[in-house]
C-alpha cells in the first residue's frame, strides 16, 4: 500500500565500470532492499542525460508468478509508485528526504480497452472548460491545535441548496502535518450554528451520515465519469454537514496554528449515479503487550440477512481499508450461493502514511443482495513496540479495522454492516446510527437491524493457475519509461 514495507522494487544500478544494470528486490520493511532470487526486471536502454533529466527505459512482465515478492501490473489502473535516487556506487545508501516522492500512475494500459480513470479526469476537465465546474472550500478558522496527543474538532457547515448538485472530486487543504484524518460527516438536521468549533471524539446520530474522507496518502480523489456524490436537494442530498479533523500531537507542540479542510468540485451537471459508502470491520478487540505474534481479529460477518435487504446491485469503486499503527493487512472477502468469489480487495502491507482508495481486484465488482462479505486485519507483533494492551478507539494509539467502501448507486437506509465477537450468538448491525437510536435488542431485531450473523459454510475460492504475462503485441507498450534530473548514479521504484 505505501512505503517500503511490502514494496516490489526495481532498482538502476551502477557498477565499478560505469555499467548501468537493473535489480529486482523487494522489501518488508523500511531497511536496504533485499535481491530477489527471482530476477524479472531487464534493461533496455541506459540511462541518456540531457539537460536536465535522464531516461531510461526497462521492462518487467505484467504478471511474474512471484507472488511473495513482485506485484502484479495491472492493465488500466493506477497503481501506487514511491522513488528514490541518489549517487552512492556500489551500495545501496539512505536517499535522504530531497530525493524522493511518490506519484499515482497506470504503468500498462491496453488501449483496446476503456481507462475509467483518463475518462474520469477528462470529464472534469469538461466540466471546467464549459464553466460548469464550480469550488466549495470549507475550513478550520485558525484554530490553534492543542498541546494533547489526541484531539477531535468539528464544524458544522451549510452548502448551497437551491437544488440537487453533484460533487466529482475533492482534495484536502492542509496546513499541519498533525492532521490524522478528516471526515466530512452529512447531517439530517440543521445545526444551532455554523462555523463554531466543538469537541466531537463521536458523532451524534443526527449528524453521523459518513461521506467523504482524507487520510495520509490520498491525493486527489476523482470520482468515475457516471458518479457523483450528492448535496443540496432531492434525493441523497444533504445541506448540512459537520468536517472533523483529528489532529494527532504525540509530542504536546503548542502554538501550532491551523486552517486545514476540504475543497469540494461540484457541478449541476448530475450524474446517473449517487454515491454511497458501506462501512463493514471489527470494533471488539484486544491486543496484548509485548507480544511476539501477529495478532488477527475475528472475521466480521456482513451476512446475508443484511446484505437482502439491498436494494439492488452496488457497484464498487473503491476499498479504503483503515488501520491506525500496529496495522499489518487487512482484506475483504465475498461469498456468493455458498461460494467464494474473486475477493472485493486486500491490502497486504498496510501502511498508515500511505493511505487511499484501493480498486476492487475484479474489473465492474459488485455487492449482489444476499451475498455474505468477510473483512479482517492483522497487526504486527507488540514485542519491543507497546507494552500495555492496544484496543479499538479513537486515539492514534489505539487501534481500528474498518474497510469503508465506495459504491453506487447509493443506499439510503444501511450506511454500515458490522458484526460483533459473541460465538453464541453471533449478530451485526445493519443500518445507520439515525435508525438505530436507542432501540432495545427486540425492537432492533424486529426492524433487521440487528441480523443473525454466523461464520458461513462456503467453497473458498481457488485462484487460477499463475502463467507469466507478457506484453505481445508490438503496438502495445510494455515498456516502463523513467525520467530523473542529472547526476543520477542509483534509482529505486517501489511498486506498493
Amino acid at each position: 500500500m505505501g512505503g517500503m514495507h511490502g514494496a516490489d522494487i526495481w532498482i538502476l544500478r551502477q557498477n565499478g565500470k560505469g555499467e548501468y544494470y537493473m535489480q529486482d528486490s523487494f522489501s518488508t520493511t523500511t531497511a536496504t532492499p533485499i535481491a530477489d532470487s527471482q530476477q524479472d526486471v531487464e534493461l533496455l536502454t541506459a540511462p541518456d542525460s540531457a539537460a536536465n533529466h535522464t531516461v531510461f527505459t526497462f521492462m518487467r512482465p505484467l504478471k511474474t508468478c512471484d507472488p511473495d515478492n513482485d506485484h502484479e501490473i495491472k492493465e488500466g489502473l493506477s497503481q501506487h509508485l514511491i522513488w528514490a535516487y541518489g549517487s552512492s556506487e556500489g551500495s545501496l545508501n539512505y536517499h535522504g528526504p530531497k530525493t524522493r516522492g511518490n506519484a499515482a500512475a497506470t504503468l500498462f494500459h491496453d488501449p483496446s480497452s476503456v481507462d475509467t480513470r483518463a475518462e474520469s479526469l477528462q470529464a472534469v476537465q469538461a466540466l471546467q472548460a464549459a464553466s460548469e465546474l464550480k469550488v466549495f472550500e470549507i475550513q478550520f478558522p485558525n484554530v490553534t491545535v492543542p498541546p494533547a496527543h489526541t484531539t477531535y474538532l468539528c464544524t458544522h457547515f451549510q452548502v448551497p441548496a437551491d437544488r440537487k448538485y453533484h460533487v466529482v472530486q475533492y482534495e484536502a487543504i492542509l496546513t499541519t502535518k498533525l492532521v490524522h484524518h478528516m471526515i466530512i460527516y452529512g447531517c439530517v438536521d440543521k445545526p444551532k450554528s455554523f462555523g463554531d468549533l466543538y469537541e466531537c471524539a463521536s458523532m451524534s446520530p443526527s449528524c453521523s451520515k459518513f461521506t467523504l474522507a482524507w487520510a495520509p496518502g490520498i491525493g486527489l480523489n476523482v470520482l468515475p465519469k457516471e458518479v457523483g456524490f450528492p448535496f443540496g436537494t432531492g434525493t441523497n442530498a444533504l445541506r448540512y454537514f459537520s468536517l472533523q479533523i483529528h489532529y494527532n500531537n504525540p509530542n504536546a507542540l503548542s502554538n501550532i496554528i491551523d486552517s486545514s479542510g476540504m475543497r469540494l468540485f461540484y457541478t449541476t451537471q448530475l450524474r446517473p449515479n449517487d454515491m454511497g459508502v458501506l462501512i463493514l470491520g471489527d470494533t471488539n478487540f484486544n491486543i496484548s503487550g509485548n507480544d511476539p505474534s501477529y495478532y488477527s481479529t475475528q472475521w466480521n460477518v456482513c451476512p446475508t440477512a443484511c446484505t437482502k435487504q439491498f436494494p439492488t446491485n452496488l457497484t464498487i469503486i473503491n476499498n479504503f481499508f483503515h488501520m491506525h499503527m500496529l496495522g499489518q493487512n487487512s482484506t475483504t472477502r465475498q461469498i456468493r450461493d455458498g461460494k467464494e468469489i474473486v475477493p472485493l480487495g486486500a491490502v497486504h502491507y498496510y501502511d498508515f502514511n500511505f493511505q487511499g482508495g484501493l480498486a476492487p481486484f475484479q474489473k465492474g465488482a459488485v455487492i449482489s443482495p444476499g451475498d455474505t462479505l468477510l473483512t479482517k486485519c492483522a497487526y504486527i507483533p507488540t514485542l519491543n513496540v507497546r507494552s500495555n494492551y492496544t484496543v479499538f478507539g479513537e486515539s492514534t494509539e489505539d487501534e481500528m479495522c474498518f474497510n469503508f467502501l465506495t459504491y453506487y448507486p447509493a443506499m439510503s437506509d444501511i450506511e454500515f454492516c458490522l458484526s460483533g465477537d459473541n460465538a453464541t450468538n453471533p449478530q451485526a448491525a445493519c443500518g445507520n446510527d439515525l435508525r438505530m437510536g436507542n432501540k432495545t435488542r427486540s425492537q432492533l431485531e424486529k426492524e433487521g437491524l440487528l441480523v443473525p450473523a454466523p461464520f458461513p459454510v462456503f467453497e473458498e475460492y481457488k485462484a487460477p493457475v499463475c502463467t507469466p504475462s507478457f506484453v505481445v503485441n508490438p503496438k502495445l507498450s510494455g515498456i516502463v519509461t523513467m525520467g530523473l534530473s542529472l547526476g543520477l548514479v542509483a534509482l529505486v521504484v517501489f511498486l506498493l
